[in-house]
């Protein structure tokens, strides 16, 4: 199988998985989310109550872009805002319990999956695997400007 081949295969894998785990822990019923939605609740989700123009300037788009989409995901259930006290123009957004049972989904098919890798691997394959993937990960970062979420 090409490399490239491969790459889908873990994707498509990773994307059933973790429908078949929002279904199982009762998200199935839960609206879809895009991809972009996704990334904004997981983005949200590791930020300490940002405020949409800190997630504007997070993602280098436009303050009405965020407000469109945060304001989608709080409709949908996901998200919720909270008014500052201080500035009552200000709103700091943070996942709903809805959004947090979504994002636990998440990360737990990406746990399951590296649980995986560790249980195939032997200590010595997984130690090579782990620094190809920082090697990948640092180069694809650079070029792209993407950065990491540690």
């Amino acid at each position: 199988m090409e490399f490239t081949d491969l790459v889908i295969k873990i994707r498509e894998i990773l994307l059933s998985a973790s429908l078949q785990k929002r279904e199982a822990i009762g998200n199935g019923d839960l609206p879809e989310v895009t991809f972009r939605q996704n990334y904004y609740l997981d983005v949200i989700s590791r930020m300490h109550q940002p405020t949409c123009s800190e997630l504007a300037e997070k993602f280098r788009v436009s303050k009405p872009a965020v407000t469109a989409i945060v304001n989608k995901l709080v409709d949908m259930g996901y998200l919720k805002k909270i008014q500052c006290n201080d500035d009552r123009r200000v709103f700091y957004i943070m996942l709903s319990d809805r959004g947090q049972r979504l994002m636990e989904s998440n990360n737990a098919v990406a746990r399951e999956w590296a649980q995986h890798i560790e249980s195939t691997l032997s200590p010595a394959e997984l130690q090579k695997y782990a620094e190809f993937l920082e090697k990948v990960i640092a180069s694809y970062s650079q070029k792209n400007g993407v950065q990491s979420k540690e």
